[in-house]
């Protein structure tokens, strides 16, 4: 039998200790992928709010440099205060100012769960009406999945609206998750807005939302998601770089197809899409010369070209029809 799960804003927290799902240690690291490199969050150790021992995890911005210009500047995400118990992981929610659920482990396949709405984050902002000031999402399955080098329960989830609520999730509004010990796997620690009718994004290089992640490690455990290496976050420091005057995509503005110019195309790994909200809308891979984008939406984007040799290069674009 399907059920749905409400958590109110005001919670009771057991004193029951069983074994924690999300396990924040003070050796614990997290780096998510962002536009200019990696979002590197890590534990500064413990804190008391209202009268919870919690620990407080600070959200740092690795940008490389000069690869994307000389004075390119990302700030960093707000620091989270973590507090788990039983199978509950618990944020302190500025828009309640108290304690609110973020991870939900006692849950089963098919559960409908809304939890109190949390900020949106990374430069994104809230508009119109933010209905009963809660979000929620569907557990599609669950099931123990390998992490590099850890089976993990994992929770993928799907949103949905009720009284025209705000949208968020742990990726895209159609598939999100998050594991037991690492946390989200498809966005940063906190879920990300995907409801482009309340949700917009400062058109800025400084504001930027953390993404898939990348790396995870503690003192007992080091797990890699990504291919290259998970040294100063996964930001590349290769000997031979690529510069931006190498790669070009034209036309720009585009309207139908987009083409990408490289001179050495076996160096090419990937080529990522991403809308203002940071979605990724369009994913190629290998030896790509073209891609079709006359389907998205008119608007602003940024490409993200992945080469072998682990280097990110990042352009923005306008598509127009």
């Amino acid at each position: 039998m399907k059920r749905i799960l409400l958590f109110a804003a005001i919670l009771v927290f057991s004193k029951i200790s069983y074994a924690q799902n999300f396990v924040v240690s003070d050796s614990s690291h997290w780096y998510h992928s962002m536009t200019y490199g990696s979002f590197h969050s890590y534990v500064t150790g413990d804190t008391l709010i209202q009268n919870r021992t919690a620990k407080k995890i600070r959200q740092e911005a690795l940008v490389k440099q000069p690869e994307f210009g000389y004075g390119l500047r990302v700030d960093d995400l707000p620091s989270l205060y973590i507090h788990t118990t039983t199978d509950t992981t618990f944020v302190f929610n500025p828009v309640f100012n108290r304690f609110t659920p973020l991870y939900v482990f006692n849950v089963n396949e098919g559960d409908s769960v809304c939890l109190p709405l949390l900020h949106a984050g990374g430069g994104a902002f809230y508009t119109g009406n933010m209905g009963d000031s809660m979000f929620c999402f569907v557990i599609d399955s669950i099931r123990t999945v390998t992490h590099d080098t850890a089976q993990l329960k994992t929770y993928f989830t799907r949103s949905f609206t009720r009284n025209n609520q705000i949208e968020l999730n742990w990726g895209s509004s159609l598939v999100g998750a998050y594991a037991q010990k690492i946390g989200a796997v498809y966005s940063g620690l906190i879920p990300l807005c995907v409801s482009q009718t309340n949700c917009v994004s400062v058109l800025s290089e400084n504001f930027q939302t953390a993404s898939a992640m990348r790396c995870y490690s503690d003192e007992l455990n080091e797990i890699k998601l990504i291919a290259g290496s998970c040294n100063n976050g996964g930001i590349s420091v290769a000997v031979k770089d690529f510069t931006t005057s190498e790669i070009s995509l034209s036309p720009n503005p585009s309207y139908d197809k987009l083409y990408v110019n490289l001179k050495d195309k076996t160096m090419l790994q990937s080529i990522d899409i991403i809308s203002a909200w940071g979605q990724n809308v369009l994913k190629a891979k290998g030896d790509i010369t073209q891609l079709n984008v006359g389907d998205l939406p008119p608007g602003v984007y940024v490409v993200r070209i992945t080469l072998r040799n682990e280097q990110v290069i990042t352009q923005r674009i306008i598509i127009q029809h």
